[in-house]
């Protein structure tokens, strides 16, 4: 299999270049907190441990005698754990201050400074996007026009706990600042930003672990095999031809496999905490198994035994960038809303794959529209996730929660045919030895957008 040319530098639409100076202030400030966070996380999480220690001080003698000294070198442990961690995130986020660029009144632009050229399977020399929180809680947006409100974070997908189990997609924080360099690069993270730090660190080990492929497997293998049977006419070699958008791509393994199976992809990503991290993992590892982490540490309920809450997870299980000659893979940066519902769109997509998306939306409608605006006639929609609306109850922020059934009558209603519907148990981000998991009951369906009366549909299909 040759490798292609892969274009991971989150490129961002031209739409989004009408910002004014406040507002370009504004992206700054947001993204230095988003990289204060991830600086941040080695003091804050062995201040949180430190607590422990100070907990156990205050136990009785005798309650102490009892699990000393074995209790006292997990604590050791877990400091060395965190540690390593922290290691982990400063080469994740090494010279990505100006990962994206945000040049005066031509608004924020893409960083051309790295190489990201995969010809040989890899440049990582300094080298990519995404966080759902399928992380948590409110999600970090590049993109401009968008209102952020970082004091009502929406809900998320992973797990800790619920209501507040997150993808990393939704709303981003208040743009407010000061119009200082210095205060842009001087922002203080939140609470609720370290939790997304610690919810992308459960991310890699869904997306690029071997311990992960149990929940790949629930629910990309599903999507990738249903988009290998709607172009099943399709030969192998030709599939670079078919482009195919996924929003809300996380740290892009979604999106990775369905290039690897020889389509050109598109990923698209809102998050500045999940750009980071998939920039890091998509081009700057050079091996696999690169990596350690310790991604159980930071909560030491519901553990079965010690060994399991101290599970070393390596990252990546497979090295992004060998893709098919001719297939095409890049990462754009932005609101899905904002970017995908320009004319430049229309009709230009062969397939989108929503994973975990859906209930990001204020309003699904939009989605679901832009989705069938995009599709070209006779394109595929894969969808599959569960509907954990991320702004439902939350002040200021509109927000549209549909049962299933009025999605399906919708999504019909709109220009589509629903062809395959079911539903697919599956977790998120979870550590498949604690003794409590949330499980998800996500809708699977496949759809296929109606051709217009007298317009040939996209090759694809015999279903």
């Amino acid at each position: 299999m040759a490798s292609a040319s892969l274009d991971l530098n989150p490129q961002l639409h031209p739409e989004q270049s009408k910002l004014s100076s406040q507002e370009i202030l504004a992206e700054q400030a947001h993204y230095h907190k988003v990289l204060s966070a991830y600086k941040n996380y080695l003091q804050h999480s062995l201040a949180n441990h430190r607590k422990r220690k100070r907990d156990f001080l205050t136990l009785p003698a005798r309650h102490r005698q009892l699990v000393s000294p074995a209790w006292h070198e997990k604590w050791d442990v877990i400091a060395t754990c965190i540690r390593v961690n922290a290691a982990f995130i400063n080469q994740v986020i090494s010279g990505q201050d100006d990962l994206m660029e945000f040049d005066g009144d031509e608004g924020p632009l893409p960083n051309t400074g790295h190489s990201h050229d995969c010809r040989h399977g890899h440049d990582h020399s300094n080298g990519h996007s995404h966080s759902h929180d399928h992380i948590s809680d409110e999600a970090s947006s590049p993109a401009p026009r968008h209102t952020h409100d970082n004091s009502h974070p929406p809900v998320p997908h992973a797990e800790t706990p619920p209501p507040h189990h997150s993808h990393i997609h939704g709303a981003t924080p208040n743009h407010n600042t000061s119009n200082s360099n210095s205060s842009v690069r001087q922002a203080q993270p939140t609470e609720a930003d370290m939790d997304k730090v610690r919810s992308t660190i459960r991310q890699f080990v869904r997306d690029w672990s071997e311990e992960g492929c149990a929940e790949r497997d629930a629910v990309y293998k599903p999507m990738t095999d249903a988009l290998e049977k709607a172009f099943e006419r399709v030969p192998t070699d030709q599939r670079g031809a078919l482009s195919v958008l996924i929003p809300g791509a996380g740290l892009g393994r979604l999106a990775f496999d369905v290039a690897q199976k020889g389509f050109s992809c598109q990923g698209n990503e809102f998050s500045f905490f999940m750009l980071i991290a998939s920039n890091f993992v998509l081009n700057r590892l050079h091996e696999p198994h690169q990596c350690t982490i310790y991604p159980w540490v930071h909560s030491l309920s519901n553990a079965t035994t010690s060994s399991n809450q101290l599970h070393p997870v390596r990252i990546p299980d497979v090295l992004p960038g060998n893709i098919p000659k001719g297939c095409d893979f890049s990462m754009t940066a932005g609101d899905f809303i904002e970017i995908y519902s320009s004319a430049e769109h229309t009709g230009r997509w062969s397939a989108v794959l929503t994973c975990f998306f859906l209930d990001t939306a204020h309003n699904i409608i939009d989605y679901i529209e832009i989705i069938h605006n995009v599709l070209a006639d006779g394109g595929v929609w894969i969808n599959c996730g569960p509907l954990l609306y991320h702004f439902e109850g939350i002040p200021g922020e509109v927000s549209l929660e549909l049962s299933l059934d009025e999605v399906m009558d919708i999504v019909q209603k709109v220009g589509f045919d629903v062809i395959e519907q079911r539903f697919i148990p599956s977790t998120y981000a979870t550590n498949p030895s604690s003794m409590l998991k949330y499980q998800y009951n996500c809708s699977f369906f496949v759809a296929v957008k109606k051709p217009r009366i007298g317009e040939e549909p996209v090759e694809r299909t015999t279903i």
